[in-house]
Order: C-alpha cells, then sequence, then structure tokens
C-alpha cells in the first residue's frame, strides 16, 4: 500500500481544548453509558458547563503508529457519520455539537477505536486521531489467569458474559494496550481529553500515570464482559515515581459520552499501581486537579497568524508538560493547573524550542487572555506560500486541500474553501525547497505534485489545477487475531468491473489474484447509493505472496473445511455508468472450522474505486 506522510495542522491539546471566544453557558448533562458495558456503575450528573447546540466544521487526518494514512476509518460525530480517503482524510461540516463539547470517535477493523474530544472554535476545527493496532491473545473460559506484560498486569477470574448479561463459554480473544505518559504519541493515542468527572459529579483537570485498554471478543466475535472484578496494575514512570502518591483515584472512559469518570482508586505497590475494576472499558490512573483557563495567540512580525506551532507547557510540580498546537488563526487553548507558574516553549517544525516565557499563577477558574507571542524573522526564517486551488475548468476548489512537503519530514495540510490559500511557515536550517500537492475533495481530482523554490519574505506558487483524476484503487485492512496478522493492503489497476442490478464483480486483470464479488441479500438491487448486506454465497480473494498469504472467503472451501460464518455489509457511494466511477466501502467477517480446532476469525474492511467496464 502506497503510504503518504503528512502532518496535520491541528489544535488538539493534551489534556483540554477551550474555545477562546465562547460565551458561558451554564448547562449541565446527564450521562447515557455506553450500553456495551455490562456491568458498569451508574453515572452521575456531571456539572460542567457544555453549552447550547451549535453547528461546528471538522476536518480531520487518522493515521496508523508509522504517522501512515488509514483509509476508509469510520469517523462519528454525533449523529453524522463518514470514512476517511485515501489520504486518511475527513470533512464534516455544519455538524451539530454542545458549545463547549464535541466528541469524535473513530473506528477501523483491526485498531483499538479511538476518539478525541475538544471544546469547538467558531472556525475550523481540525483532528488528528492515531489508531493502535490490536494486540491480542486468546484464552478459555472456566479457570482464572492473569496476562502480565512490560510491567503492567490484568487479572481475569475466568467468568464472562455476552452484551445481553448471558453466560459465555468457549475462546476468549483478549486484545490490550498500556499507554504510558512517557509517550511521544500520548496526544494522539488517548481517547477523549483528560477531563474527568469525581464521584461528587465535578469537572477536573486530569495528570495522567497511565492508561489500560483490555477489549473482550468472543469466538463469533461478539463483545464480552467480566462477570466479577478485575485486578489491573499499571507501572509507574521512573520520571514519576518519586511523586507518585501512595493511592490514585481510577478512571474509567465513557466511550458513549467522552470523558472519564472517577470509579474507585489504585494503591501504589512499589513501582506498580494496583486496583480493581468492576467492567473493561479503557482505565486510567490520575490526579485530579482544579483548572484555569489559557487562551494563547502565536503570531510573527507582521500580525501573521502562525499556525501548527506546538507549545509545550511545563507546570510547577508536574512532570510531563501539556502540548497545546496553534490552529488557523494561530491560536491555542488550554486547562491548565492555576496556583503556579507556566513556562511555555514554542517549537517550530524542525522540533526546535523558538521562543521560551513564563506565564502565572492563575486563580481557579478564571480565564486568562495572554499577550501575544511574537516571533520574527530573526528567531527563524519564515516564508508565507500563497497560491489558488483550482478544478480543470478554471473554476475555483471550494472543498479541497493541500499538503506541502520540504525537507524537515513534517508535512503541512491547509485545507481550501475559496480556491485562495496562503499560510506562513517556516524555513528550516539547509532547506531551499517544497512540494505542493492539491486535492479537490468533490471531484475526487489531483493537482499531482509540483516543485518550488522557497522565496522571503512570500513564495507566490500560482495556479494549482486539478485535472488527474485519483486513481483507481483498492485499499482494505484484513486481520487474522488468532495469530495477531493485521495487514493493509494496496491493489492496483488495471480491474475488470462489472455491476448488474444483483451484482458487483470486480478482478484484478494482472498480477497477483484478486476478485471480489457481491450479491446483496433478501432479494435488494444495486440501483442507489445506500447500505447493502451481502447474501452469504459471496466471494472475497486475494493471493497475496507475502503474510497472510491466501485470503479465501467463500462459503465452500472443500472438503474438510466447514465455514461457519461468511459476512459482509458494503456501503455504496457512487455507482457511475460504463466509464464512470463506482465507489464503495466494505466491512466483513469470516470464519471457518479446520481439523477440529476453533474457528479461525478473520475480519477485513476496506475502500474501493474502480471504473465501470460493464
Amino acid at each position: 500500500m502506497k503510504k503518504l506522510q503528512y502532518l496535520l495542522l491541528m489544535f488538539i491539546i493534551i489534556f483540554s481544548f477551550t474555545n477562546c471566544e465562547n460565551d458561558d453557558v451554564e448547562e449541565t448533562a446527564t450521562e447515557n453509558p455506553d450500553t456495551n458495558q455490562n456491568p458498569a456503575p451508574e453515572p452521575t450528573t456531571f456539572n460542567y458547563d457544555f453549552g447550547s447546540d451549535v453547528n461546528r466544521n471538522f476536518v480531520g487526518r487518522i493515521i496508523n503508529e508509522n504517522n501512515q494514512p488509514l483509509v476508509s476509518v469510520t469517523v462519528t460525530i454525533g449523529n453524522e457519520t463518514t470514512q476517511t480517503d485515501i489520504n486518511g482524510m475527513f470533512v464534516m461540516n455544519n455538524v451539530s455539537v454542545k458549545q463547549n463539547f464535541a466528541y469524535i470517535k473513530a473506528s477501523l477493523s483491526g485498531y483499538f477505536d479511538g476518539s478525541r474530544s475538544i471544546v469547538p472554535l467558531d472556525g475550523e476545527n481540525v483532528i488528528k486521531i492515531m489508531l493502535k493496532e490490536r494486540f491480542s491473545v486468546v484464552r478459555e473460559t472456566g479457570e482464572a489467569f492473569t496476562l502480565e506484560y512490560d510491567e503492567y498486569a490484568i487479572g481475569f477470574s475466568g467468568d464472562f458474559v455476552k452484551e445481553d448479561g448471558s453466560p459465555y463459554s468457549g475462546s476468549v480473544t483478549i486484545a490490550f494496550n498500556y499507554l504510558s505518559p512517557t509517550d511521544e504519541n500520548l496526544n494522539d493515542l488517548m481517547p477523549g481529553m483528560l477531563l474527568g468527572q469525581n464521584t461528587g459529579g465535578e469537572a477536573n483537570l486530569l495528570e495522567t500515570f497511565g492508561m489500560l485498554t483490555v477489549e473482550l471478543r468472543g469466538s463469533n466475535n461478539e463483545k464480552l464482559q467480566i462477570t466479577s472484578d478485575s485486578e489491573l496494575k499499571f507501572p509507574i514512570a521512573n520520571e514519576q515515581l518519586s511523586t507518585a502518591p501512595s493511592t490514585i483515584p481510577l478512571w474509567y472512559f465513557d466511550e458513549e459520552n467522552g470523558y472519564w469518570i472517577e470509579d474507585g482508586e489504585a494503591t501504589k505497590v512499589g513501582n506498580q499501581y494496583v486496583g480493581t475494576v468492576s467492567h473493561f472499558t479503557p482505565w486510567n490512573v490520575d490526579i485530579p486537579l482544579p483548572m484555569a483557563k489559557i487562551d494563547l495567540t502565536v503570531l510573527n512580525q507582521n500580525n501573521t497568524p502562525l499556525l501548527g506551532l506546538d507549545i509545550y507547557a511545563y507546570a510547577q510540580g508536574e512532570t510531563f508538560p501539556r502540548i497545546l498546537t496553534t490552529n488557523q488563526d494561530g491560536k491555542a487553548c488550554s486547562f491548565v493547573p492555576p496556583n503556579s507558574q507556566i513556562t511555555l516553549e514554542v517549537r517550530g517544525y524542525c522540533d526546535e524550542v523558538i521562543i521560551m516565557q513564563t506565564i502565572g499563577p492563575f486563580v481557579e477558574e478564571s480565564t486568562n487572555i495572554i499577550p501575544p507571542i511574537i516571533i520574527t524573522d530573526a528567531m527563524i526564517p519564515q516564508s508565507e506560500i500563497r497560491g489558488t486551488l483550482k478544478q480543470c475548468d478554471g473554476s475555483n476548489v471550494t472543498n479541497g486541500y493541500v499538503i506541502m512537503n520540504s525537507n524537515n519530514d513534517q508535512p503541512i495540510f491547509y485545507t481550501v474553501t475559496d480556491g485562495d490559500f496562503e499560510f506562513n511557515t517556516f524555513i528550516c536550517d539547509g532547506e531551499t525547497s517544497f512540494t505542493l500537492r492539491g486535492y479537490d475533495i468533490t471531484n475526487i481530482q489531483s493537482t499531482g505534485e509540483n516543485s518550488y523554490t522557497f522565496e522571503t519574505p512570500i513564495t507566490e506558487v500560482g495556479d494549482l489545477t486539478t485535472c488527474n483524476d485519483v486513481e483507481e484503487f483498492i485499499i482494505y485492512t484484513f486481520v487474522r487475531p488468532y495469530v495477531s496478522s493485521t495487514i493493509e493492503r494496496y491493489v492496483n489497476a488495471p480491474f475488470n468491473v462489472r455491476v448488474e442490478s444483483n451484482k458487483i464483480y470486480v478482478q484484478k486483470n494482472t498480477g497477483e489474484y484478486f476478485v471480489m464479488q457481491f450479491t446483496p441479500s433478501d432479494g435488494e438491487q444495486f440501483i442507489t447509493p445506500g447500505t447493502y448486506e451481502i447474501d452469504s454465497d459471496f466471494i472475497f480473494a486475494h493471493n497475496i505472496p507475502e503474510t497472510p498469504g491466501i485470503i479465501n472467503w467463500r462459503l465452500n472451501l472443500g472438503a474438510g473445511i466447514f465455514v461457519t460464518e461468511n459476512q459482509m455489509t458494503i456501503n455504496i457511494i457512487q455507482i457511475g455508468e460504463v466509464g464512470e466511477y463506482i465507489i464503495f466501502t466494505f466491512e466483513g467477517l469470516h470464519s471457518n472450522l479446520y481439523g477440529g480446532y476453533e474457528p479461525w476469525l478473520e475480519t477485513v474492511s476496506g475502500t474501493v474505486r474502480v471504473l465501470r467496464d460493464e
């Protein structure tokens, strides 16, 4: 699969976002707990200022731990859902959220679910979420056992239940992940943001000492839960060991509402925190803190906003910084601990510290507007990139983006809504040139790659015309949990594509063998875009030279192999005429029995964009 590495210009903050311009609107909300958790304590009223209903715009990028874009990720905000494109990008406009809280969820087969909670800005809200590949083991029910890895541990009684509360017996696939506060990607990997509801229903800023996620699945991929308490052991980072309290609250992540809820406590035993939990969602050991809000702006000497700059905020008494990132208006807002000085480090695209300053202390629950931070050309060379992104007919692109790459390996992403784009960038030592590529989301076209030389103070790039169709492709993620195998595949053209009212057939014409054949169930027909359940007698097959080798999903696999599951759902986005594009996403599950072994479970999800031949 072709990999594209880009830096998403974001305003995600490691602990909390705050809208610099929101008016205070007092409102409380009663939780709606995730019904998948069984059992879980009854939630209480959360005394947090959610604000009124508003419409906001979101654009974002979903990546894996190698900073590679993930395609066909399902992204959900409120009642709205979309999927990421070939660059891992998504755009969702006029989405109804709360004035002071928006919750963005991302899911893809083979990965732990990801999410981000923010206080949305009036303008564009740019989201970056990193998904972590699932690591899992299989155990049998009926006997107690403990999983121990890298100084963290998870204990099980051996008894499990299904979502409806009925007992479960058989194989249990246990996916788990520990997220250390020292992880450089903590900001992008952690669920939601570090905002918590304590046992009294009050809102707290949280200082994390580590997070542990556990997911349980049965032999048919059904969700499971534990029936009795589980003991969790969290390693304490060496950097935090000397300041770690003897006891610390436990918090679980409310996956329905997007924040942490206090539930129990853990005790310090040596270099670990040990506590018991009654159910599995992500769990967190955190110190609750009071909050003060800071509003920051970073500009150059011409008062031009500087976007995509990381600001490291070091509070007295805390081991690790809070990381803020400026948005397209040069703004960054966060909750910070009051009653202590905060040292700010503004860092450039080459991760160099450009300027430092000290702010605070602040009063609890106060809002503090910090004077603008000015970065001059004398501190670091800068150039303003200007141009216009056009459609092939010469009109301006109104729904697109450009991506800039240079030698610093931190590409810049900028959205385009009226054709014109202009943004400031720093020129790192030794850099003389850069490339730009533009994308028209609506018409699925691109400019190709264009090279330019940096000029100061302004680099005029002129018109970029999106006349290149994004090539035909099939991209999918395939998972075999029983051997902990996950692959991402990019299947190139040419393809033979036939579409009938009751069949979609796609086959690769040359090279490796690839074929998919789908027929809708219950007599439906592929006439209009929409979601279709596929008849179980479908084919999805790919002969891959490397692991996992042959993928062969069909009902008849030959003597000695009994297929127990062969499920597929597709979401048709576009059904073009002959010579036009067929675009759809697909997600499926397959398992079979061979030689008396337990069912071999496999899952797949992907995106198809191919030209119709018949």
